[in-house]
């Protein structure tokens, strides 16, 4: 049995997501958040700790969390804030998994979202699926619930589905969004290929790629998912 438990978060660094948060400062007085958070983390037992860095920085990410555990220097990312303690309390590997190589892109994800005002209609629909609003005056924890909620998972897949019905005559969308299934197929095989039998993994990435990571752990039939919900 292989469990899998996929933890979907907002970048608390990088401003490289299509909403990007405000007031990230917040973050530095949450430290005892923090540690309620990777104390639940912990609770799971995983030997194994995926993170959203791409895998051709394997070696800098294993010199980066050799330093933490030696000196307990941090960064205000969701890596060292996460992903390090946790990995560090359950001597867990920590493996970087993402993939952002060019692939099968035609055109940028800028060149879709701007496309979206030429079709007013679409536009409007897929804004309705737009990501929550990051709101730190309510805590870490519940904003991590909020973007591990059903709803806010089934919303983001349907944000990015949608836009492949944009200028279907020569399939304009589908120019970028070939590449976002592509680089999810990606950090799920590169997930699998470093899973065992009797593996407990904890995936920490971007909100947006939880809903099709999930899918494609219970599609695979050869993952066991933990419900998020039961560690925040």
């Amino acid at each position: 049995m292989k469990e899998i438990m996929v933890l979907g978060t907002f970048h608390m660094e990088s401003d490289a997501d299509v909403v990007n948060v405000q007031n990230k400062e917040m973050l530095e007085e949450m430290d005892s958040e923090f540690e309620k958070l990777n104390g639940n983390l912990a609770k799971f037992k995983p030997n194994k700790f995926f993170v959203e860095l791409e895998r051709d920085y394997q070696a800098d990410l294993e010199k980066a969390f050799e330093k933490y555990k030696s000196n307990g220097k941090t960064a205000q990312n969701e890596i060292f804030k996460i992903a390090f303690p946790v990995a560090k309390a359950c001597d867990a590997k920590v493996i970087a998994v993402d993939w952002m190589e060019q692939g099968a892109a035609v055109r940028s994800c800028g060149d879709v979202m701007d496309a979206l005002w030429t079709e007013p209609d679409l536009k409007a629909l897929v804004d309705s699926f737009e990501a929550a609003n990051i709101d730190l005056n309510k805590g870490l924890i519940e904003n991590l619930r909020l973007v591990n909620s059903e709803e806010e998972t089934s919303k983001s897949k349907a944000f990015y589905v949608n836009l492949a019905r944009l200028g279907v005559k020569d399939y304009f969308g589908m120019g970028w969004l070939i590449w976002w299934y592509q680089r999810n197929l990606n950090i799920f095989a590169n997930i699998a290929a470093n899973m065992e039998e009797n593996d407990r993994g904890i995936v920490l990435i971007g909100a947006a790629h939880k809903g099709l990571l999930e899918e494609m752990f219970n599609d695979s039939r050869d993952f066991t998912l933990e419900d998020t919900a039961k560690y925040l």
